[in-house]
C-alpha cells in the first residue's frame, strides 16, 4: 500500500463520521414515528459505524505514519459533531418515550459534554500562543472509549423495539454517572495542563502577543527612500495616500517647553496660511 493510499484511507475513516451521523439523525427520527424495526437497526448501525471511525482513525494515522496536521484539526471537528448531533438527539427520543426524568439527566450530561469540549477548545486556544502543544491525554482519550459506548447504549436502552431490548435502566444510570465522574476530571486534567499558559495571557505585565494601539510603530515614508517603496504606512491609503504630508515631508514634532529649561521652542511650520506663519515649500 503506498503512503497516497495510506493517507486516503485514514481520511476517509475520518470525514466518513459527518454521513454516518446524519444517517443516524435522520434513521432516528423517523424511527420514533414510523416505529418499524429495519429503521431503527439501520440508524443504530450507522451510530455505531460513526463511534467505531472515531476510535480507528487515529490509531490507523499513526501505525501506518500518516498523521496530517489536516486530520489533527478534523477529528476534533468531527468529534463536535457527533457530539452535537448525538446528544440532543437522545434527549428527543427519551421525550418522546415519556421518559421525562431520563429526559433531564441525559439533558444534564449533553450541558456538561458540550461544555467541556468547549472550554478544552478555549485551553488549546490559548496554550498555543505560548506553543504548549494540543495532544489529547489520558483522561481524554478515557473519556471517549467511555462516552462512544454510552451513547450507543443509551439510544439503544430508549429505542429499542420490545422484543430486542436487554438493556437494565440500572446498568445505562450507573454508566451515565462514571461518563459524568470522567468529564469532570477530563476537565481538571485539562485546566491543570494549561494553568500556566492560562495566568500567563491574563496577566498584564506578561510578555504575551498583543495587537498594537492604533498608529502605534506608524512611519511617514519620505519619497525616494526605501521606506516610501514599501507598501505604505498604517492609516495612509498606500505610499503619497491620504494622510501623508505634502510632498511627503515629515512634521516636526512639538517641543515641551517645561523640559527646554525656559528657553522659548522653537517655531513649528505650519501647513495653513496665517498671521505670522511661515510660508510652506511649493512642491
Amino acid at each position: 500500500m503506498t503512503r497516497s493510499s495510506k493517507l486516503w484511507f485514514v481520511t476517509l475513516l475520518t470525514v466518513a463520521r459527518f454521513p454516518l451521523v446524519l444517517l443516524f439523525f435522520v434513521g432516528a427520527i423517523v424511527f420514533s414515528y414510523v416505529g418499524w424495526a429495519w429503521v431503527f437497526f439501520g440508524a443504530m448501525t450507522a451510530l455505531i459505524l460513526s463511534a467505531v471511525t472515531d476510535l480507528l482513525d487515529g490509531y490507523f494515522a499513526r501505525r501506518l505514519g500518516v498523521v496530517t496536521p489536516f486530520g489533527a484539526h478534523a477529528d476534533p471537528l468531527m468529534d463536535k459533531f457527533f457530539y452535537l448531533s448525538t446528544l440532543p438527539l437522545l434527549v428527543f427520543v427519551a421525550t418522546h418515550n415519556h421518559h421525562l426524568g431520563h429526559a433531564i439527566i441525559l439533558l444534564v450530561l449533553t450541558l456538561f459534554f458540550l461544555t467541556r469540549d468547549q472550554w478544552v477548545s478555549f485551553l488549546r486556544s490559548i496554550g498555543s500562543m505560548y506553543n504548549v502543544g494540543g495532544s489529547a491525554n489520558w483522561s481524554g482519550k478515557l473519556r471517549t472509549c467511555v462516552n462512544l459506548p454510552l451513547i450507543c447504549g443509551i439510544y439503544y436502552y430508549e429505542a429499542a423495539p420490545a422484543p430486542f431490548q436487554f438493556l437494565s435502566p440500572w446498568l445505562v444510570h450507573g454508566f451515565e454517572v462514571v461518563a459524568l465522574v470522567l468529564n469532570f476530571i477530563s476537565v481538571y486534567v485539562y485546566t491543570r495542563r494549561y494553568w500556566p499558559s492560562l495566568r500567563r495571557s491574563a496577566d498584564v505585565d506578561s510578555d504575551s502577543p498583543a495587537p498594537a494601539e492604533p498608529g502605534q510603530g506608524s512611519v511617514i515614508p519620505i519619497p525616494g527612500t526605501a521606506a516610501a517603496t514599501s507598501s505604505g504606512p498604517v492609516g495612509s491609503d498606500g505610499p503619497g495616500g491620504q494622510g501623508s504630508p505634502p510632498n511627503g515631508q515629515l512634521l516636526p514634532e512639538p517641543v515641551d517647553s517645561a523640559s527646554s529649561e525656559g528657553r522659548a521652542p522653537p517655531a513649528s511650520p505650519k501647513l495653513f496660511g496665517g498671521g505670522g506663519s511661515r510660508p510652506m515649500r511649493q512642491a
